[in-house]
Protein backbone atom coordinates (compact mmCIF):
# COMPACT_ATOMS: atom_id res chain seq x y z
CA UNK A 1 0.00 0.00 0.00
CA UNK A 2 1.06 3.56 -0.60
CA UNK A 3 0.45 6.73 1.39
CA UNK A 4 -3.05 7.07 2.80
CA UNK A 5 -5.27 9.32 0.62
CA UNK A 6 -8.01 11.68 1.79
CA UNK A 7 -10.27 9.52 -0.37
CA UNK A 8 -11.57 7.00 -1.27
CA UNK A 9 -13.68 6.31 1.78
CA UNK A 10 -13.52 2.59 2.53
CA UNK A 11 -16.18 1.01 4.71
CA UNK A 12 -16.23 -2.18 6.73
CA UNK A 13 -17.79 -5.00 4.67
CA UNK A 14 -19.42 -6.39 7.82
CA UNK A 15 -20.93 -3.37 9.59
CA UNK A 16 -20.52 -0.65 6.89
CA UNK A 17 -18.76 1.70 9.33
CA UNK A 18 -15.82 3.82 8.09
CA UNK A 19 -12.50 1.99 7.82
CA UNK A 20 -9.28 3.43 9.21
CA UNK A 21 -6.39 2.53 6.91
CA UNK A 22 -3.14 1.43 8.54
CA UNK A 23 0.12 0.11 7.15
CA UNK A 24 -0.46 -3.38 8.57
CA UNK A 25 -4.11 -3.43 9.63
CA UNK A 26 -7.37 -1.74 8.67
CA UNK A 27 -10.09 -1.44 11.28
CA UNK A 28 -13.56 0.01 11.42
CA UNK A 29 -15.00 2.77 13.58
CA UNK A 30 -18.57 1.71 14.32
CA UNK A 31 -21.08 4.52 14.43
CA UNK A 32 -23.45 2.61 16.71
CA UNK A 33 -22.14 1.29 20.05
CA UNK A 34 -23.19 -2.25 20.93
CA UNK A 35 -24.32 -3.29 24.40
CA UNK A 36 -23.48 -6.84 25.51
CA UNK A 37 -25.71 -6.75 28.58
CA UNK A 38 -22.77 -6.68 31.00
CA UNK A 39 -20.89 -3.54 30.05
CA UNK A 40 -22.86 -0.28 29.70
CA UNK A 41 -21.45 0.33 26.21
CA UNK A 42 -19.13 -1.77 24.11
CA UNK A 43 -17.89 -0.87 20.62
CA UNK A 44 -17.62 -3.85 18.28
CA UNK A 45 -14.62 -3.37 15.97
CA UNK A 46 -13.63 -5.42 12.92
CA UNK A 47 -10.04 -5.54 11.71
CA UNK A 48 -8.44 -6.69 8.46
CA UNK A 49 -4.74 -7.45 8.06
CA UNK A 50 -2.75 -6.23 5.06
CA UNK A 51 -1.13 -9.28 3.42
CA UNK A 52 2.63 -9.30 2.92
CA UNK A 53 2.05 -9.17 -0.84
CA UNK A 54 0.31 -5.80 -0.36
CA UNK A 55 -3.37 -6.65 -0.84
CA UNK A 56 -6.18 -6.59 1.69
CA UNK A 57 -9.06 -9.05 1.96
CA UNK A 58 -12.41 -7.32 2.52
CA UNK A 59 -14.53 -10.30 1.48
CA UNK A 60 -16.33 -11.67 4.56
CA UNK A 61 -17.33 -15.31 4.55
CA UNK A 62 -21.03 -14.41 4.35
CA UNK A 63 -20.44 -12.86 0.92
CA UNK A 64 -18.72 -15.95 -0.47
CA UNK A 65 -20.68 -18.35 -2.65
CA UNK A 66 -17.86 -20.90 -2.64
CA UNK A 67 -14.66 -21.63 -0.72
CA UNK A 68 -12.48 -20.00 -3.39
CA UNK A 69 -14.69 -17.62 -5.42
CA UNK A 70 -13.60 -16.11 -8.71
CA UNK A 71 -10.98 -17.27 -11.18
CA UNK A 72 -8.81 -20.26 -10.31
CA UNK A 73 -5.03 -20.07 -9.99
CA UNK A 74 -4.70 -22.09 -13.22
CA UNK A 75 -6.92 -19.66 -15.12
CA UNK A 76 -5.05 -16.65 -13.74
CA UNK A 77 -1.65 -18.13 -14.63
CA UNK A 78 -2.85 -18.92 -18.15
CA UNK A 79 -4.22 -15.40 -18.62
CA UNK A 80 -1.02 -13.88 -17.30
CA UNK A 81 1.12 -15.85 -19.77
CA UNK A 82 -1.20 -15.07 -22.69
CA UNK A 83 -1.47 -11.34 -21.96
CA UNK A 84 2.26 -11.01 -21.23
CA UNK A 85 2.87 -12.17 -24.80
CA UNK A 86 1.17 -8.96 -25.96
CA UNK A 87 -1.81 -10.54 -27.70
CA UNK A 88 -4.28 -8.03 -26.21
CA UNK A 89 -1.87 -5.08 -26.08
CA UNK A 90 -4.01 -3.36 -28.70
CA UNK A 91 -6.88 -3.24 -26.20
CA UNK A 92 -4.64 -2.18 -23.32
CA UNK A 93 -3.37 0.80 -25.30
CA UNK A 94 -6.81 1.42 -26.78
CA UNK A 95 -8.23 1.83 -23.28
CA UNK A 96 -5.56 4.38 -22.36
CA UNK A 97 -6.15 6.40 -25.54
CA UNK A 98 -9.93 6.23 -25.13
CA UNK A 99 -9.85 7.37 -21.50
CA UNK A 100 -7.34 10.15 -22.10
CA UNK A 101 -9.53 11.57 -24.87
CA UNK A 102 -12.82 11.20 -22.99
CA UNK A 103 -12.27 11.85 -19.31
CA UNK A 104 -11.78 15.28 -17.71
CA UNK A 105 -8.61 15.91 -15.73
CA UNK A 106 -7.68 15.45 -12.99
CA UNK A 107 -9.33 12.11 -12.25
CA UNK A 108 -9.64 11.62 -8.49
CA UNK A 109 -10.52 8.09 -7.37
CA UNK A 110 -10.65 5.23 -9.89
CA UNK A 111 -12.19 1.80 -9.23
CA UNK A 112 -11.37 -1.11 -11.55
CA UNK A 113 -13.83 -3.91 -10.80
CA UNK A 114 -13.08 -7.49 -11.78
CA UNK A 115 -9.43 -6.47 -12.17
CA UNK A 116 -8.20 -10.06 -12.56
CA UNK A 117 -4.43 -10.35 -12.55
CA UNK A 118 -4.04 -6.61 -13.16
CA UNK A 119 -2.98 -6.45 -16.81
CA UNK A 120 -5.28 -3.52 -17.60
CA UNK A 121 -5.20 -2.05 -14.07
CA UNK A 122 -1.44 -1.65 -14.32
CA UNK A 123 -1.83 0.84 -17.19
CA UNK A 124 -5.10 2.49 -16.14
CA UNK A 125 -3.56 3.26 -12.75
CA UNK A 126 -1.41 6.00 -14.32
CA UNK A 127 -4.55 7.98 -15.23
CA UNK A 128 -5.73 8.45 -11.63
CA UNK A 129 -4.51 11.56 -9.85
CA UNK A 130 -5.58 10.65 -6.32
CA UNK A 131 -6.06 6.91 -5.88
CA UNK A 132 -6.63 3.71 -7.83
CA UNK A 133 -8.48 0.68 -6.46
CA UNK A 134 -8.23 -2.71 -8.17
CA UNK A 135 -10.97 -5.02 -6.91
CA UNK A 136 -11.70 -8.67 -7.60
CA UNK A 137 -13.43 -11.51 -5.77
CA UNK A 138 -10.54 -13.87 -6.58
CA UNK A 139 -7.76 -13.73 -3.97
CA UNK A 140 -5.09 -15.27 -6.27
CA UNK A 141 -5.95 -12.66 -8.92
CA UNK A 142 -5.70 -9.74 -6.49
CA UNK A 143 -2.44 -11.10 -5.13
CA UNK A 144 -0.98 -10.96 -8.64
CA UNK A 145 -2.30 -7.41 -9.12
CA UNK A 146 -0.75 -6.31 -5.82
CA UNK A 147 2.64 -7.61 -6.99
CA UNK A 148 2.29 -5.62 -10.21
CA UNK A 149 1.51 -2.46 -8.26
CA UNK A 150 4.48 -2.96 -5.94
CA UNK A 151 6.82 -3.09 -8.93
CA UNK A 152 5.64 0.30 -10.23
CA UNK A 153 7.69 3.31 -9.17
CA UNK A 154 5.77 6.41 -10.29
CA UNK A 155 2.13 5.83 -9.35
CA UNK A 156 -0.77 7.32 -7.41
CA UNK A 157 -1.98 5.81 -4.15
CA UNK A 158 -3.04 2.28 -5.06
CA UNK A 159 -5.02 -0.51 -3.41
CA UNK A 160 -5.50 -4.16 -4.39
CA UNK A 161 -8.68 -5.38 -2.74
CA UNK A 162 -10.36 -8.78 -2.46
CA UNK A 163 -14.06 -7.92 -2.31
CA UNK A 164 -17.43 -8.40 -3.95
CA UNK A 165 -18.09 -5.93 -6.77
CA UNK A 166 -21.81 -6.06 -6.04
CA UNK A 167 -21.16 -4.99 -2.44
CA UNK A 168 -18.06 -2.86 -2.82
CA UNK A 169 -16.64 -1.75 0.56
CA UNK A 170 -16.68 1.94 -0.39
CA UNK A 171 -18.85 4.85 0.66
CA UNK A 172 -21.48 6.12 -1.73
CA UNK A 173 -20.31 8.84 -4.11
CA UNK A 174 -16.62 8.30 -3.35
CA UNK A 175 -15.52 7.17 -6.84
CA UNK A 176 -14.98 9.30 -9.95
CA UNK A 177 -14.38 6.58 -12.58
CA UNK A 178 -15.34 2.90 -12.64
CA UNK A 179 -13.83 0.57 -15.22
CA UNK A 180 -15.19 -2.88 -16.01
CA UNK A 181 -13.03 -4.78 -18.50
CA UNK A 182 -14.80 -8.06 -19.39
CA UNK A 183 -16.31 -7.83 -15.92
CA UNK A 184 -19.77 -7.50 -14.34
CA UNK A 185 -22.12 -4.63 -15.20
CA UNK A 186 -23.79 -3.52 -11.97
CA UNK A 187 -26.02 -0.49 -12.65
CA UNK A 188 -27.31 0.13 -9.13
CA UNK A 189 -23.91 -0.35 -7.49
CA UNK A 190 -22.21 1.84 -10.10
CA UNK A 191 -24.79 4.54 -9.43
CA UNK A 192 -24.25 4.29 -5.68
CA UNK A 193 -20.46 4.43 -5.86
CA UNK A 194 -20.00 7.19 -8.42
CA UNK A 195 -19.88 10.89 -7.71
CA UNK A 196 -22.41 13.10 -9.51
CA UNK A 197 -19.89 13.76 -12.29
CA UNK A 198 -18.71 10.17 -12.47
CA UNK A 199 -17.94 8.02 -15.51
CA UNK A 200 -18.08 4.32 -16.34
CA UNK A 201 -15.65 2.72 -18.81
CA UNK A 202 -16.65 -0.72 -20.12
CA UNK A 203 -14.86 -3.07 -22.53
CA UNK A 204 -16.60 -6.03 -24.15
CA UNK A 205 -15.71 -8.54 -26.90
CA UNK A 206 -16.92 -7.47 -30.35
CA UNK A 207 -19.13 -9.49 -32.70
CA UNK A 208 -16.19 -11.13 -34.48
CA UNK A 209 -13.94 -11.64 -31.46
CA UNK A 210 -12.17 -15.03 -31.71
CA UNK A 211 -14.60 -16.01 -34.45
CA UNK A 212 -12.27 -18.67 -35.92
CA UNK A 213 -11.89 -20.23 -32.48
CA UNK A 214 -15.64 -20.36 -31.87
CA UNK A 215 -16.30 -21.81 -35.34
CA UNK A 216 -13.82 -24.60 -34.64
CA UNK A 217 -15.19 -25.39 -31.19
CA UNK A 218 -18.96 -25.17 -31.65
CA UNK A 219 -21.40 -26.59 -34.19
CA UNK A 220 -23.45 -23.38 -34.00
CA UNK A 221 -21.75 -20.03 -33.39
CA UNK A 222 -23.71 -17.39 -31.53
CA UNK A 223 -22.56 -13.84 -32.24
CA UNK A 224 -21.43 -11.68 -29.31
CA UNK A 225 -24.03 -9.04 -28.58
CA UNK A 226 -21.78 -6.36 -27.10
CA UNK A 227 -24.52 -3.72 -26.88
CA UNK A 228 -27.21 -5.68 -25.05
CA UNK A 229 -26.16 -4.31 -21.64
CA UNK A 230 -26.54 -0.63 -22.60
CA UNK A 231 -30.24 -0.41 -21.77
CA UNK A 232 -29.59 -1.84 -18.30
CA UNK A 233 -27.54 1.26 -17.42
CA UNK A 234 -30.41 3.64 -18.24
CA UNK A 235 -31.66 5.94 -16.85
CA UNK A 236 -28.71 6.44 -14.48
CA UNK A 237 -26.05 6.54 -17.21
CA UNK A 238 -25.81 7.96 -20.70
CA UNK A 239 -23.58 6.51 -23.42
CA UNK A 240 -21.34 9.35 -24.62
CA UNK A 241 -18.63 7.53 -26.58
CA UNK A 242 -18.05 4.15 -28.23
CA UNK A 243 -15.01 2.81 -30.04
CA UNK A 244 -14.07 -0.47 -31.70
CA UNK A 245 -10.57 -1.94 -31.47
CA UNK A 246 -9.64 -4.88 -33.68
CA UNK A 247 -6.74 -6.81 -35.14
CA UNK A 248 -5.34 -10.26 -35.86
CA UNK A 249 -3.05 -12.35 -33.67
CA UNK A 250 -0.97 -15.47 -34.27
CA UNK A 251 -0.92 -17.99 -31.44
CA UNK A 252 1.14 -21.11 -30.87
CA UNK A 253 -0.36 -24.32 -29.53
CA UNK A 254 0.81 -23.45 -25.99
CA UNK A 255 -0.72 -19.99 -26.26
CA UNK A 256 -3.93 -21.45 -27.65
CA UNK A 257 -4.09 -23.79 -24.66
CA UNK A 258 -3.74 -20.78 -22.35
CA UNK A 259 -6.43 -18.89 -24.27
CA UNK A 260 -8.83 -21.81 -23.90
CA UNK A 261 -8.06 -22.08 -20.18
CA UNK A 262 -8.69 -18.38 -19.50
CA UNK A 263 -12.05 -18.30 -21.33
CA UNK A 264 -15.39 -20.10 -20.81
CA UNK A 265 -14.51 -22.22 -23.84
CA UNK A 266 -12.47 -24.42 -21.50
CA UNK A 267 -15.68 -25.96 -20.18
CA UNK A 268 -18.32 -25.01 -22.76
CA UNK A 269 -16.64 -26.73 -25.71
CA UNK A 270 -16.60 -30.51 -26.08
CA UNK A 271 -13.23 -32.01 -25.04
CA UNK A 272 -12.78 -33.72 -28.41
CA UNK A 273 -13.27 -30.37 -30.19
CA UNK A 274 -10.66 -28.69 -28.00
CA UNK A 275 -8.16 -31.49 -28.49
CA UNK A 276 -8.66 -31.51 -32.26
CA UNK A 277 -8.06 -27.76 -32.46
CA UNK A 278 -4.93 -27.96 -30.30
CA UNK A 279 -3.60 -30.85 -32.43
CA UNK A 280 -4.21 -28.87 -35.60
CA UNK A 281 -2.40 -25.84 -34.19
CA UNK A 282 0.48 -28.03 -33.07
CA UNK A 283 0.73 -29.46 -36.58
CA UNK A 284 0.65 -26.17 -38.51
CA UNK A 285 2.65 -24.18 -35.94
CA UNK A 286 0.37 -21.19 -35.37
CA UNK A 287 -3.29 -20.26 -35.60
CA UNK A 288 -4.54 -16.91 -36.86
CA UNK A 289 -7.35 -15.37 -34.79
CA UNK A 290 -9.46 -12.24 -35.11
CA UNK A 291 -9.60 -10.09 -32.01
CA UNK A 292 -12.28 -7.43 -31.72
CA UNK A 293 -13.27 -5.31 -28.74
CA UNK A 294 -15.73 -2.49 -28.08
CA UNK A 295 -14.97 0.23 -25.51
CA UNK A 296 -17.85 2.27 -24.09
CA UNK A 297 -17.83 5.48 -22.10
CA UNK A 298 -20.84 6.43 -19.95
CA UNK A 299 -21.51 9.56 -17.90
CA UNK A 300 -23.82 9.69 -14.93
CA UNK A 301 -27.06 10.90 -16.48
CA UNK A 302 -27.94 13.63 -14.00
CA UNK A 303 -24.54 15.29 -14.40
CA UNK A 304 -24.38 18.39 -16.59
CA UNK A 305 -21.10 17.35 -18.21
CA UNK A 306 -20.86 17.41 -21.98
CA UNK A 307 -17.56 15.67 -22.54
CA UNK A 308 -16.97 14.24 -25.99
CA UNK A 309 -14.19 12.14 -27.44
Amino acid sequence: MSNTPQNPAFICPICQSPLVIGDKTWHCQPNVPVSDGLEPVKVKQHSFDVAKQGYINLLPVQQKKSKSPGDSEASIAARQRFLSAGHYAILQQGLIDFCQALLPKPIGNWLDIGCGEGYYSERLLSLASQSFIALDISKPAVMTTAKRFKALMDKPVSFAIVASASQAPLMSGSIDVISSIFSPILPSEFDRLLSDKGFVIIAKPGVNHLLELREALFDSVQAHDSDKFIDTLAPSFKLIEEQQVNGTIQVSAAELADLLTMTPYSYRAKPEKREALLAKCEQVGTLSLTIEFVIYGFAKEHTSTAVVG
